[in-house]
């Protein structure tokens, strides 16, 4: 879900990092391995900026983005400072950022560790000598579909918003912000709160409505409805919400996803409980594939690849190339993030 540009700017740093999700035995030489490629990638940059646009002011003052690996229960945690970047001193932006050399170090160790997945949220603000420009987007190892990139909450970034708004001085600043936001920019803020309610203390929703109410009482009771339909899941205009999957098992959530797909397939309901391994749906999805289904090839194929069925890997990769082939459109992006088995 991305953040209304006025949190980024007031909040400063906090909001990038990245999640890898890897097996436990892995966690140290990834950790250690992500920091040198990183590192190396980083150099090259400054290098980079030095001689297309003057001394780098990051290299001259020793600064690094990167606050260090960090293992955690499901895998490796990266929490990064501002990416902007700046040239001649600090005087002008750079046209490059230090997110150049973190996407670059990410593929890397993908490369390196086919097994891994990772995702994370970059935000920050470009600039105060260009009026606080605010970059922010979603990095993952897995294309998302349009609603999921939308809706996704970080637990970082949630802690990042609770202890931002814990400071008198970002809360004084967003009141003034809000002195001239429409409706829509009111609701960006409700909507984000709502969204991490489970990090920020509802005072805040509270606070953001008061301001609305010492504007305008309509906006602030229409602000006040909007609220109520958030929390009772009315929302009428915001899309489908994704729930929180980072706590499953390698692979679990895609062979859900895909299990639906296989229910599709077969025209039978799975009983509560069964996931993608379920004997009878899954089977009907094999039988699918070797009869020449495109659409069940790319189902069954990245259910062998997600959770490391290592006899089946060689059919899986074919049968997603044969949907590719078919015009699968799917399967053609499949291939793209995963170049490196279909090489």
């Amino acid at each position: 879900m991305q953040i209304p540009d006025c949190l980024v700017w007031l909040m400063g740093d906090g909001c990038t990092a990245v999640k890898v999700y890897c097996e436990k035995e892995l966690q140290d030489s990834i950790a250690a391995r992500f920091t040198e490629v990183f590192n190396e990638e980083y150099e090259e940059l400054m290098d980079l900026i030095e001689e297309e646009e003057g001394d780098c002011n990051e290299k001259e003052e020793g600064i690094n983005p990167f606050n260090g690996a960090q293992v955690r229960d499901y895998g490796v945690f990266l929490p990064f400072g501002s990416l902007a970047m700046y040239c001649e001193y600090g005087d002008q932006i750079s046209w490059h950022n230090a997110g150049e050399a973190l996407e670059k170090a990410l593929k890397i160790i993908k490369n390196e560790y086919p097994a891994i997945r990772y995702e994370g949220y970059v935000a920050y603000s470009w600039s105060d000598v260009h009026g606080g420009e605010v970059c922010q987007y979603e990095i993952s190892s897995e294309k998302r579909k349009k609603r999921e990139k939308n809706d996704m909450v970080y637990d970082f970034v949630g802690e990042a918003l609770r202890e931002a708004l814990e400071d008198e001085e970002v809360r004084e600043g967003l009141a003034e912000e809000l002195q001239n936001a429409d409706e829509k920019e009111f609701k960006q803020i409700i909507r984000l709160l709502h969204a991490y309610s489970k990090w920020i203390p509802a005072e805040n929703m509270v606070f953001i409505l008061m301001i609305a109410a010492g504007r305008d009482g309509g906006l602030a009771e229409t602000l006040q409805k909007y609220a109520d339909e958030l929390k009772a899941g009315e929302d009428d205009n915001s899309e489908e919400a994704v729930t929180d999957t980072s706590h499953l098992p390698e692979g679990y959530a895609e062979a859900m996803d895909m299990f639906l797909t296989a229910e599709e397939i077969s025209g039978k309901k799975p009983k509560r409980g069964e996931i993608m391994s379920s004997e009878d749906t899954f089977e009907i999805v094999i039988e699918r594939a070797e009869a020449g289904d495109a659409e069940a090839k790319l189902v069954a194929g990245k259910y062998f690849i997600a959770n490391h069925i290592e006899v089946e890997i060689e059919r899986a990769v074919r049968w997603i190339r044969e949907a590719a082939e078919a015009g699968v459109e799917e399967a053609e992006e499949y291939m793209n993030e995963h170049s490196e088995m279909f090489g």
